[in-house]
């Protein structure tokens, strides 16, 4: 085996992009991990760096999707990536809504350490300049920038 061979797994999942697609797949991840326990999650893939990142699609075609583009990431039912954090059996659960920027609603149980990953990930819907520019007509109090005359 080449010393430059990586382990990867494969992840399944469904995309929903900034365009309103959604692309079912898997993504690919790290079987093992020199700084951690266990696999590559998902969100330490997505979470990792800026610009692309490689998807196999359900035909079996492999994509480059921007980051930047992805609204929301679903895991199969019962892949449970959190339960790996420290503290995960004894945070509290807050309930939160979510009005993503598709118009899609998301409601769920955050732990409250995870408060924090949900603030992000709205600041990082909030930076999309078409976001930004519908904030400045229609809400102008949350616009980054505001209104010009």
């Amino acid at each position: 085996m080449s010393r430059f061979k990586v382990e990867k797994e494969r992840v399944a999942a469904s995309l929903s992009l900034a365009t309103g697609q959604t692309v079912a797949g898997c993504f690919f991840v790290l079987g093992s991990l020199a700084t951690a326990m266990g696999r590559e999650r998902v969100g330490d893939l997505l979470n990792a760096e800026d610009g692309f990142f490689p998807f196999q699609r359900d035909d079996g075609t492999t994509a480059q999707y921007n980051r930047a583009h992805v609204v929301l990431v679903r895991l199969p039912a019962g892949v449970d990536e959190e339960a790996f954090e420290p503290g995960y059996d004894v945070a509290p659960r807050r309930a939160v809504v979510m009005t993503l920027s598709t118009g899609a609603h998301l409601d769920g149980t955050v732990l409250g350490g995870q408060a924090l990953a949900v603030s992000a990930a709205v600041t990082r819907v909030l930076a999309v300049p078409a976001v930004n520019d519908w904030l400045t007509d229609h809400a102008p109090w949350l616009a980054a920038t505001p209104r010009r005359p």
